[in-house]
């Protein structure tokens, strides 16, 4: 069968499909049943390992004013066997975004879910498997982006080169044979995604090792990284329904930050950067970026600041081109891991810049120092 010929036997099929689907309304005046289209919906999203968010991270509770594009196998019996290998079973919703909608009634958490405008509605027989990414906008940051029988993938993704414009790119778990046209229930239980970081979390945080001085932070970058990268969710199906993925990243070729082009995780514009703290405790955070996780082998941070003794000028200052890697004892940091947070603590003096790294997963666990 062509294309052409495929394409308008599914769409006679759906039209088919979903000609009897329809969820049951209270009686009208003269006995007869009112009906109207079941369209489908997703309650609020959860997002894995849950943990406090830091600055730019998604939170346990996705975000109503975030979208996500949504994808849908539909097959017309049986379960899933494969997305590309279940029989009978074409591509029903292909990446179409879904955005909170609070007229909606979710009876599974009261008020509010996604969907999509123009609606996409549950077919009379049949089920669908579910996928997403997040958030939506991540399509324009990427040079094409498809599901596969390996999951999610984004070619040529592209982070943002200031670390306040990037965003927490994440897939989720498919959710496996969901159908609802019972017409048994007058509210609908929306689709439950749970949504994985695909990207490192990187913060820092400043304090000075100086009581005589006031020391201020200007502008934190960080370069010889890479800014684009091919994304592979890394499906396996050989138990088709259950979830299982290795997700990986591909930067071959692909662009980098430069020393000229670096990113820049932190950037006073306005003057009013915040003297940091001499106490030889307490830190204060100044920046925060959303990288693509990659190995740290030539990965450099710069810090400018400014010194000022008593009442003179402020002096302007750049540190030397700082390694981002660094060890614990034996224990190399060398790259940084997906869904995992690393925390570096900047002690500025007069003349150098020390510093500690902390590790965790997005969740709670023992922190990695090194110096």
């Amino acid at each position: 069968m062509n294309d052409m010929l495929k394409n308008q036997a599914y769409i006679l099929a759906l039209a088919l499909l979903l000609a009897a689907c329809a969820r049951v309304q209270p009686a009208g005046p003269g006995g007869e049943e009112a009906a109207e289209p079941r369209e489908i919906t997703l309650a609020q999203p959860l997002v894995a390992p849950s943990t406090k968010a830091f600055a730019g991270e998604m939170p346990l509770d996705y975000s109503t004013d975030e979208s996500f594009g949504v994808f849908a196998l539909y097959y017309p019996s049986g379960n899933f066997a494969g997305w590309e290998t279940t029989t009978g079973a074409f591509p029903y919703i292909d990446g179409a975004e879904f955005s909170y909608d609070s007229s909606i009634d979710d009876s599974s958490a009261g008020s509010g879910a996604w969907s999509a405008n123009p609606g996409y509605y549950w077919p009379k027989v049949g089920k669908m498997t579910f996928a997403a990414y997040s958030p939506y906008r991540a399509a324009d940051a990427s040079a094409a982006i498809a599901y596969t029988a390996a999951g999610l993938q984004l070619t040529d993704f592209s982070t943002a080169d200031k670390g306040p414009e990037q965003y927490d790119l994440m897939y989720s778990a498919r959710v496996y044979d969901k159908a609802d046209c019972t017409g048994a229930s007058a509210n609908y239980d929306g689709i439950d995604l749970v949504f994985r970081h695909a990207l490192s979390s990187v913060h820092f945080r400043a304090r000075s090792s100086v009581s005589t001085a006031t020391i201020k932070i200007t502008k934190i970058v960080i370069y010889d990284i890479a800014k684009t990268g091919d994304f592979s969710e890394n499906v396996d199906e050989i138990s088709p329904a259950t979830y299982s993925s290795s997700p990986v990243w591909d930067l071959s070729g692909k662009a980098t930050y430069t020393e000229d082009s670096p990113l820049v995780v932190y950037e006073d514009n306005s003057g009013t950067a915040p003297a940091l703290p001499t106490d030889g405790s307490t830190f204060i955070p100044i920046g925060s970026a959303l990288p693509i996780p990659q190995g740290l082998g030539s990965a450099k941070l710069k810090v400018y600041y400014s010194i000022q003794l008593g009442s003179a000028d402020p002096v302007p200052t750049v540190s030397q081109p700082l390694p981002l890697s660094g060890t614990s004892g034996t224990d190399p940091i060398s790259e940084w891991k997906m869904q995992t947070r690393y925390t570096y603590s900047l002690i500025l003096g007069a003349q150098q810049i020390r510093f500690s790294v902390d590790v965790r997963g997005w969740q709670d666990g023992d922190p990695i120092e090194t110096q």
